[in-house]
């Protein structure tokens, strides 16, 4: 039976330790409500699949820190922040399929994050900066992104290129805010802007990549803007 249980943090910062817990620490099939001012410990959790993650706007507490992320198997990611709440570092373990929804008043770092994802869908309130990828060991590899976020960044830089794996045949939607790649997206990847504004710092050229220019602001700062060479997309298309 599936259970949801909400994060206290009554005796310590380890996730599983039941007492941290109003209904003992979650299993599979169970929901865990990130709320309060205990700060949860990073690395990989004991009983590590849980169905849903749901972190409150009322935590202010930090999950994981920089290099250290809290691990586990996730279905379902919810993500919410106020202007009090600390940066979050998450890594996703496995190869399934889990959405991840974020959202959020924070600004600066709100959330780092890694692992497979199927589909990352951020809010046009989101404020702050989502950075993909923890480290090379724990990088980031969505398959489709959508970027509503009116004042909020997506950094697909800092991790680097080993830190940050586009899935293949994947996705970039892009509708407002600022959205810094570090590399391609996946081969066989489409980026379609819509709005805001787009920086291109570095690119690999990589099969049948696509980028489509509906609106926004396209800055491309990666070498050459020929029609061939290493660092140029295989299709542009402007509308």
């Amino acid at each position: 039976m599936a259970d949801v249980t909400q994060w206290v943090g009554g005796t310590s910062s380890d996730w599983d330790d039941d007492d941290n817990w109003t209904n003992d620490s979650p299993g599979a099939t169970d929901t865990a409500v990130i709320t309060g001012s205990v700060a949860i410990t990073g690395g990989t959790v004991t009983a590590n699949s849980i169905a849903r993650l749901y972190i409150s706007p009322a935590y202010t507490a930090s999950i994981g820190i920089s290099g250290t992320p809290l691990q586990m198997e996730i279905d379902e990611m919810y993500f919410d922040s106020a202007t009090t709440s600390a940066a979050q570092y998450i890594h996703i373990l496995g190869s399934g399929t889990p959405d991840v929804y974020v959202d959020g008043a924070k600004t600066g770092t709100a959330l780092v994050l890694s692992g497979d994802i199927d589909n990352l869908i951020v809010s046009s309130t989101f404020a702050g900066t989502l950075t993909l990828g923890n480290s090379n060991s724990l990088p980031a590899v969505p398959v489709n992104v959508y970027w509503m976020s009116s004042s909020g960044t997506l950094d697909c830089v800092t991790a680097g290129t080993a830190g940050l794996n586009w899935a293949a045949s994947g996705k970039l939607f892009i509708l407002n805010g600022t959205v810094n790649l570090g590399d391609n997206v996946g081969a066989g990847g489409v980026i379609n802007v819509s709005g805001g504004t787009v920086n291109v710092s570095v690119w690999t050229k990589t099969t049948t990549d696509v980028l489509n220019v509906y609106g926004g602001t396209v800055k491309w700062t990666a070498g050459t803007n020929t029609n061939s060479g290493s660092d140029v997309i295989d299709t542009i298309s402007e509308v």
